[in-house]
């Protein structure tokens, strides 16, 4: 008789954060919020200025995360801002997302908003965000409670420090020591409540290095995949081609038979 693991799996918002990390999809949400749910594929191409085709696959993308709702009127499809209450992280994020973008934004608001939401695209960084929301941690702290390669820890918190989410202070003879920076961005607020409510709810974010097996850990990753519209993720890690020894290349060969 096999175990079942009581552990709840939410891996959607980083991918829905990833879903709106884009200039495009971001400038397409703001002309959806603009016209009140009132224009259809064209006007909102027309509007951001790009082809109908890549609009109406970027509001399908946004519209599969919950973020957008579609009304049809006759032939037309308008999309508008009602949320899929099915998903509840989406309508949190959402309505955090839809405030900011009815106020006048600066320019290159695009780039910034990218930029924060980079730090919640990775399993890996939200759960140095719930640690770190605990108090400050050391890099070996850090390295126990997410158990990956300190390399990888740190391609982390550079996303995470770019963001100004947190902050690093070296300290010689100790470590470095992370700790959480006080936010005063509406989003990127709306971000940690769903991340930290998470945690308190005892839901996690996967992580494969989390004492799981390959094997186990395939088959939760390609379920995930396959419930989101993505049945061919291949999970593997491709292995280096090296040649087998004897072998001599072709044009070895044949500079050998020429006497070149």
């Amino acid at each position: 008789m096999k175990k079942t693991v009581e552990t709840k799996l939410r891996p959607t918002f980083w991918r829905t954060c990833r879903a709106v990390m884009n200039e495009t999809r971001l400038r397409l949400l703001k002309a959806v919020v603009e016209s009140h749910g009132k224009a259809c594929v064209v006007k909102l191409a027309k509007a951001v200025g790009i082809d109908e085709s890549l609009a109406s696959i970027c509001l399908r993308q946004l519209n599969a995360r919950g973020l957008l709702g579609v009304r049809r009127e006759r032939i037309k499809v308008l999309y508008n801002t009602e949320q899929d209450r099915s998903l509840p992280d989406a309508v949190v994020f959402q309505e955090a997302l839809v405030k900011y973008l009815q106020q006048d934004l600066p320019d290159k608001w695009e780039l910034d908003l990218i930029r924060k939401l980079k730090a919640f695209t990775h399993f890996n960084r939200l759960a140095i965000i719930i640690r770190l929301a605990e108090g400050p941690a050391t890099i070996a702290e850090l390295y126990d409670c997410v158990g990956v390669v300190v390399k990888s820890l740190y391609h982390h918190l550079k996303y995470l420090t770019g963001a100004k989410l947190v902050e690093v202070e070296r300290r010689y003879g100790e470590g470095s020591v992370i700790w959480l920076v006080p936010q005063d961005h509406p989003v990127v607020q709306a971000m940690l409540r769903i991340v930290l409510a998470g945690a308190k709810d005892g839901q996690r974010y996967y992580n494969p290095g989390s004492g799981a097996t390959d094997a186990a850990t395939r088959r939760v990753l390609k379920k995930v995949a396959a419930a989101e519209g993505n049945p061919k993720a291949n999970w593997t890690t491709p292995k280096p081609f090296t040649p087998k020894k004897g072998v001599i290349p072709s044009r070895n060969r044949r500079a050998l038979r020429e006497g070149t």
